[in-house]
């Protein structure tokens, strides 16, 4: 009984969740008699930006992307971004607005913070990996948004200011377990 209401669940937020893409021309592979160049390099860029880590740091410096900038210095974004509590709603609404890679951040923590919600997060997350490589996604949200929540600590001087590094190795830890889930699912696909 659990799992019929879990996969009808998944089925209408799966037809929720592609219906916007597909509308966009996001995950539409056909042309169309509206394809156009400029569609096609908007498609590209909306999933490259999908793979792209926020913050990439070498042994001198922390680079930030735009995105990295934005959650920075604004906060009224940042207020969309990181909650108290996160739930499976908020993260249907993002991606409803179609902030894809917010609405993934927040899938991580329903994961990381409501055990009981894990299996339907793996599954929601499998869901996508026909269209995106959620690995990278993953990794990428990972990357963009967890060095400025905070709870893990502060922006001082536009920098973060890491004040509890085990928040953030918890996040890499759950980052690292919907990862191997994903392979492990790939690997029983095929």
């Amino acid at each position: 009984m659990l799992m019929k209401k879990i996969l009808l669940s998944l089925s209408i937020l799966g037809s929720i969740l592609i219906c916007p893409l597909l509308s966009s021309g996001h995950l539409n592979a056909q042309a169309s008699p509206t394809h156009s160049p400029e569609k096609e390099i908007n498609s590209v860029q909306w999933v490259e930006n999908l793979y792209e880590m926020g913050v990439q740091i070498t042994e001198d410096s922390m680079r930030l992307t735009a995105e990295a900038r934005r959650v920075v210095s604004d906060s009224m974004y940042r207020i969309a971004i990181y909650r108290d509590v996160y739930h499976m709603q908020g993260a249907n609404l993002l991606f409803s607005l179609q902030q894809y890679k917010i609405a993934f951040w927040h899938l991580l923590n329903v994961y990381t913070y409501q055990p009981d919600m894990r299996n339907i997060v793996v599954e929601y997350i499998l869901s996508f990996d026909r269209a995106l490589d959620m690995e990278r996604v993953l990794t990428a949200v990972f990357y963009t948004y967890a060095f400025f929540d905070p709870a893990i600590g502060p922006i001082v001087n536009g920098k973060p200011d890491i004040q509890h590094p085990e928040v953030m190795d918890e996040k890499l830890a759950r980052t690292k377990e919907l990862v191997n889930a994903i392979h492990h699912y790939r690997s029983q696909k095929g």
